[in-house]
């Protein structure tokens, strides 16, 4: 499983039904995370709070080179990976089809990813996936994105 991380960024935006936040981070980056329905802190911060959020990395599971790119697939929840997802309270797939590698970094376990609509992700390929070792930039894959998902969330 993906390693956690923790920040400390200012609150752009609140979906309280979704449970998700946009965080603008101190080198500027935005981010949006789904909030775990364990965090009952969600509901006390409002916009412009400074927050220090936990949260588990995305993660990509990589499947078979693909030759031609096909239309990528936006999703909420997946069937297959629905058990695995709301048992353990980890993130929703946000991409589920093809993506072409644009770089990666072996030792890391890193890679980013082009979907065909131009999207960019950057992020964690599981241990498990032995095709990353394989994979150069340009290649084509089935990608399969878990969002990042915060575990903790308190103001500063």
């Amino acid at each position: 499983m993906a390693d956690s991380v923790t920040i400390t960024a200012e609150i752009i935006s609140i979906d309280l039904v979704d449970r998700v936040l946009a965080l603008l981070g101190p080198g500027g980056g935005l981010v949006e995370i789904k909030v775990g329905q364990e965090v009952e802190s969600l509901n006390h911060v409002e916009l412009g709070d400074q927050v220090r959020v936990e949260y588990i990395e995305s993660m990509a599971f990589l499947s078979e080179k693909k030759r031609q790119p096909r239309k990528a697939t936006k999703k909420s929840r997946s069937p297959a990976l629905k058990n695995d997802i709301d048992d353990t309270g980890i993130g929703r797939e946000i991409v589920d089809g093809p993506a072409t590698v644009e770089s990666m970094d072996r030792k890391t376990r890193r890679i980013k990813l082009r979907t065909p609509d131009g999207k960019l992700f950057t992020t964690n390929v599981d241990r498990s996936v032995a095709l990353f070792e394989s994979l150069k930039v340009g290649d084509t894959v089935h990608a399969r994105i878990i969002e990042p998902t915060a575990v903790s969330v308190e103001k500063v």
